[in-house]
């Protein structure tokens, strides 16, 4: 019939567009929700809107109308909705590309050498996908950090605990060939093991941080 010839883009548009938002919205973690919680509560209230419904803490006001499908407003709010979807997808695939660049940054500091420059370096590309994303206006960034902050001071926790045992190890083993070598011969049996011989050059690396 006529009339479902002229509903059925709007329909199309908003089955695109709510199927869309539900394809992306479960990328979104709880940790993460902060951060497009702007463009969550756009698309809510949207929605919310088409059907005379005030969310709660909704700062919008009401039309006191509900839109229907032979309403003058129906194109314009369906243009209105596909807009925030669009909007909702370009940040969230920011979002998660720059989680993508932290994750594999903190999958380095697991595995770097115990070099100060190469910390400082995956430290450096950490604060510069944080500086990127506040320069974007991500809401709520500072949630996000500490989040960050949290999983880089495990990592390096995990790592200084390494190294001491490490340290101690080889102190230990030092010790014990000393006085294995005076107990047999003296000075000329001392079989010297530290971070700076051969031995246990690869097993402890320096710690120069």
């Amino acid at each position: 019939s006529e009339e479902a010839v002229v509903r059925y883009p709007y329909a199309m548009a908003i089955k695109t567009a709510l199927r869309s938002y539900g394809a992306v919205r479960v990328l979104v973690t709880p940790e993460l929700e902060p951060l497009v919680k702007p463009q969550l509560v756009a698309i809510r209230e949207c929605v919310a809107e088409a059907f005379d419904v005030k969310l709660d803490g909704s700062k919008t006001i009401t039309t006191k109308r509900r839109v229907r499908w032979d309403s003058k407003e129906m194109a314009d709010w369906v243009s209105n909705l596909t807009e925030l979807v669009a909007k909702f997808e370009e940040r969230v695939e920011q979002l998660l590309r720059a989680c993508d660049k932290v994750d594999i940054a903190l999958g380095l500091l697991e595995q770097v050498d115990y070099e100060a420059l190469k910390f400082q370096g995956i430290l450096r590309s950490i604060q510069k996908s944080i500086d990127k994303m506040s320069l974007s206006g991500y809401a709520d960034l500072a949630s996000w950090v500490a989040v960050v902050d949290d999983r880089m001071g495990s990592v390096l926790s995990k790592r200084l605990d390494t190294a001491l045992k490490a340290w101690s190890s080889t102190f230990e083993d030092r010790n014990a060939a000393i006085a294995k070598g005076g107990s047999d011969d003296g000075d000329k049996g001392e079989k010297r093991v530290g971070p700076n011989t051969n031995d246990t050059k690869d097993k402890y690396p320096n710690v120069t941080i």
